[in-house]
Protein backbone atom coordinates (compact mmCIF):
# COMPACT_ATOMS: atom_id res chain seq x y z
CA UNK A 1 0.00 0.00 0.00
CA UNK A 2 1.26 3.45 -0.83
CA UNK A 3 0.40 6.31 1.18
CA UNK A 4 0.92 9.83 0.13
CA UNK A 5 0.06 13.06 2.20
CA UNK A 6 -0.60 15.85 0.00
CA UNK A 7 -0.42 19.44 1.30
CA UNK A 8 -4.09 20.36 0.00
CA UNK A 9 -5.70 18.68 3.07
CA UNK A 10 -5.91 15.17 1.18
CA UNK A 11 -4.59 12.00 1.32
CA UNK A 12 -3.92 9.66 -1.34
CA UNK A 13 -3.71 5.45 -1.21
CA UNK A 14 -2.84 3.14 -3.84
CA UNK A 15 -3.53 -0.68 -3.22
CA UNK A 16 -2.38 -3.06 -5.49
CA UNK A 17 -4.47 -6.33 -6.19
CA UNK A 18 -2.54 -8.62 -4.27
CA UNK A 19 -3.32 -5.71 -0.86
CA UNK A 20 -6.94 -6.10 -1.82
CA UNK A 21 -7.05 -9.41 -1.59
CA UNK A 22 -5.66 -9.61 1.65
CA UNK A 23 -8.05 -7.34 2.91
CA UNK A 24 -11.17 -9.18 1.44
CA UNK A 25 -11.92 -7.31 -1.68
CA UNK A 26 -14.20 -9.65 -3.80
CA UNK A 27 -15.25 -8.73 -7.44
CA UNK A 28 -19.03 -8.11 -7.79
CA UNK A 29 -19.11 -7.63 -4.04
CA UNK A 30 -20.12 -4.09 -3.35
CA UNK A 31 -21.58 -4.10 0.37
CA UNK A 32 -17.87 -6.19 1.45
CA UNK A 33 -15.73 -3.57 -0.39
CA UNK A 34 -17.36 -0.81 0.53
CA UNK A 35 -16.94 -1.97 4.30
CA UNK A 36 -13.11 -2.59 3.48
CA UNK A 37 -12.86 0.60 2.09
CA UNK A 38 -14.47 2.35 4.93
CA UNK A 39 -12.56 0.23 7.66
CA UNK A 40 -9.24 1.25 5.48
CA UNK A 41 -9.68 5.03 5.71
CA UNK A 42 -10.49 4.73 9.34
CA UNK A 43 -7.14 3.28 9.85
CA UNK A 44 -5.45 5.93 8.06
CA UNK A 45 -7.11 8.29 9.73
CA UNK A 46 -6.28 6.93 12.82
CA UNK A 47 -2.67 6.87 11.34
CA UNK A 48 -2.94 10.36 10.40
CA UNK A 49 -3.96 11.61 13.36
CA UNK A 50 -1.08 9.65 15.57
CA UNK A 51 1.73 10.77 13.48
CA UNK A 52 3.00 14.18 12.72
CA UNK A 53 1.15 14.39 9.72
CA UNK A 54 -0.83 17.95 9.00
CA UNK A 55 -3.81 16.41 8.29
CA UNK A 56 -7.14 18.13 9.84
CA UNK A 57 -8.50 14.34 10.87
CA UNK A 58 -11.25 16.42 13.04
CA UNK A 59 -13.17 17.44 9.73
CA UNK A 60 -15.75 16.15 7.55
CA UNK A 61 -14.40 14.00 4.88
CA UNK A 62 -14.73 13.43 1.19
CA UNK A 63 -13.42 10.04 0.16
CA UNK A 64 -13.24 8.73 -3.45
CA UNK A 65 -12.37 5.25 -4.48
CA UNK A 66 -11.50 4.13 -8.40
CA UNK A 67 -10.68 0.21 -9.15
CA UNK A 68 -9.20 -0.12 -12.54
CA UNK A 69 -8.74 -4.21 -12.80
CA UNK A 70 -5.18 -5.38 -13.54
CA UNK A 71 -4.18 -2.67 -11.54
CA UNK A 72 -5.55 -1.69 -8.44
CA UNK A 73 -7.67 0.71 -5.97
CA UNK A 74 -6.88 4.50 -6.10
CA UNK A 75 -8.68 6.04 -2.73
CA UNK A 76 -8.34 9.66 -1.96
CA UNK A 77 -9.56 11.15 1.00
CA UNK A 78 -10.11 14.61 1.46
CA UNK A 79 -10.38 17.33 4.73
CA UNK A 80 -13.31 19.31 3.91
CA UNK A 81 -13.05 23.07 4.72
CA UNK A 82 -16.16 24.47 6.52
CA UNK A 83 -17.19 26.10 3.19
CA UNK A 84 -16.97 22.55 0.93
CA UNK A 85 -18.83 20.84 4.15
CA UNK A 86 -21.62 23.71 3.63
CA UNK A 87 -22.02 22.83 0.00
CA UNK A 88 -21.96 19.25 0.27
CA UNK A 89 -24.84 19.85 2.91
CA UNK A 90 -26.32 21.44 0.76
CA UNK A 91 -26.30 19.58 -2.69
CA UNK A 92 -27.20 16.10 -0.20
CA UNK A 93 -30.99 18.55 0.75
CA UNK A 94 -31.42 19.40 -2.85
CA UNK A 95 -30.80 15.98 -4.24
CA UNK A 96 -32.98 14.55 -1.33
CA UNK A 97 -35.76 16.50 -1.96
CA UNK A 98 -35.60 16.02 -6.43
CA UNK A 99 -36.02 12.20 -5.09
CA UNK A 100 -38.84 13.20 -3.11
CA UNK A 101 -40.55 14.50 -6.03
CA UNK A 102 -39.09 12.07 -8.88
CA UNK A 103 -42.33 10.32 -9.88
CA UNK A 104 -41.11 7.38 -11.15
CA UNK A 105 -38.89 5.51 -9.00
CA UNK A 106 -36.91 2.32 -9.13
CA UNK A 107 -36.47 -0.28 -6.04
CA UNK A 108 -34.82 -3.51 -5.83
CA UNK A 109 -35.33 -6.52 -4.00
CA UNK A 110 -32.88 -9.05 -2.86
CA UNK A 111 -35.79 -12.18 -2.28
CA UNK A 112 -38.98 -11.99 -3.76
CA UNK A 113 -39.96 -12.53 -0.12
CA UNK A 114 -39.00 -8.66 0.37
CA UNK A 115 -41.42 -8.11 -2.29
CA UNK A 116 -44.52 -10.55 -0.92
CA UNK A 117 -43.51 -8.39 2.47
CA UNK A 118 -43.84 -5.07 0.97
CA UNK A 119 -46.86 -5.99 -1.13
CA UNK A 120 -48.87 -7.03 2.39
CA UNK A 121 -47.85 -3.60 4.06
CA UNK A 122 -49.00 -1.70 1.57
CA UNK A 123 -52.23 0.06 2.00
CA UNK A 124 -55.35 -0.71 -0.02
CA UNK A 125 -55.95 3.53 -0.20
CA UNK A 126 -53.11 4.08 -2.02
CA UNK A 127 -54.27 2.24 -5.48
CA UNK A 128 -52.53 0.24 -7.73
CA UNK A 129 -48.53 0.62 -7.72
CA UNK A 130 -46.38 -0.73 -9.60
CA UNK A 131 -44.57 -3.08 -12.50
CA UNK A 132 -42.05 -5.96 -11.64
CA UNK A 133 -39.34 -6.96 -13.58
CA UNK A 134 -36.47 -9.94 -12.65
CA UNK A 135 -32.84 -9.15 -13.35
CA UNK A 136 -29.89 -11.19 -12.58
CA UNK A 137 -31.57 -12.42 -9.56
CA UNK A 138 -33.13 -9.72 -8.36
CA UNK A 139 -36.78 -8.07 -8.20
CA UNK A 140 -37.20 -4.67 -9.42
CA UNK A 141 -39.90 -2.57 -8.53
CA UNK A 142 -41.07 0.31 -11.13
CA UNK A 143 -43.53 2.81 -9.44
CA UNK A 144 -44.83 5.92 -10.88
CA UNK A 145 -46.05 8.25 -8.79
CA UNK A 146 -47.01 10.78 -11.47
CA UNK A 147 -51.12 11.35 -10.58
CA UNK A 148 -50.62 10.23 -7.22
CA UNK A 149 -51.84 12.77 -3.77
CA UNK A 150 -48.59 13.93 -2.03
CA UNK A 151 -49.36 12.20 0.99
CA UNK A 152 -49.68 8.57 -0.19
CA UNK A 153 -46.83 9.39 -2.82
CA UNK A 154 -44.46 9.64 0.29
CA UNK A 155 -46.63 6.38 2.20
CA UNK A 156 -45.65 4.23 -0.87
CA UNK A 157 -41.69 5.58 -0.65
CA UNK A 158 -41.56 4.90 3.04
CA UNK A 159 -43.03 1.29 3.04
CA UNK A 160 -41.12 0.51 -0.24
CA UNK A 161 -38.29 1.72 1.06
CA UNK A 162 -38.27 -0.20 4.28
CA UNK A 163 -38.17 -3.75 2.39
CA UNK A 164 -35.97 -2.59 -1.52
CA UNK A 165 -33.40 -0.32 -1.78
CA UNK A 166 -33.15 2.66 -4.62
CA UNK A 167 -31.71 1.22 -7.75
CA UNK A 168 -30.21 3.61 -10.39
CA UNK A 169 -31.27 1.29 -13.56
CA UNK A 170 -33.18 2.35 -16.68
CA UNK A 171 -36.59 1.94 -16.73
CA UNK A 172 -35.18 1.13 -20.82
CA UNK A 173 -32.54 -1.19 -19.63
CA UNK A 174 -35.32 -3.06 -17.43
CA UNK A 175 -37.50 -3.23 -20.49
CA UNK A 176 -35.14 -4.23 -22.74
CA UNK A 177 -32.77 -6.66 -20.67
CA UNK A 178 -35.06 -7.52 -17.74
CA UNK A 179 -38.02 -10.43 -17.48
CA UNK A 180 -41.02 -8.33 -17.05
CA UNK A 181 -43.20 -10.46 -14.25
CA UNK A 182 -46.25 -8.14 -13.52
CA UNK A 183 -46.81 -5.07 -16.07
CA UNK A 184 -49.14 -3.29 -13.65
CA UNK A 185 -50.54 -3.17 -10.32
CA UNK A 186 -47.89 -5.28 -9.42
CA UNK A 187 -48.11 -5.06 -5.47
CA UNK A 188 -51.69 -5.53 -5.51
CA UNK A 189 -51.59 -8.79 -7.60
CA UNK A 190 -48.75 -9.86 -5.37
CA UNK A 191 -50.93 -9.46 -1.94
CA UNK A 192 -53.51 -11.91 -3.79
CA UNK A 193 -51.43 -14.40 -5.16
CA UNK A 194 -49.21 -14.95 -2.54
CA UNK A 195 -50.68 -14.87 1.08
Amino acid sequence: MRIEFQPDRTILLFLDNEELTKRGFRNGDDPANIRMINELVDDVILFAASSATDFPFESPIRTEASYIPHEGAYIRIEALTEEQDEDLDAMQREKAAAEQHTATMLFSFADFEDLILCAHKMPESVGEVGTVYAYENKYYLQIDLTDTAEEDAALIRAVVSEYGKKADLAEAFLQEYGNLIFASAALQEIAKKFL
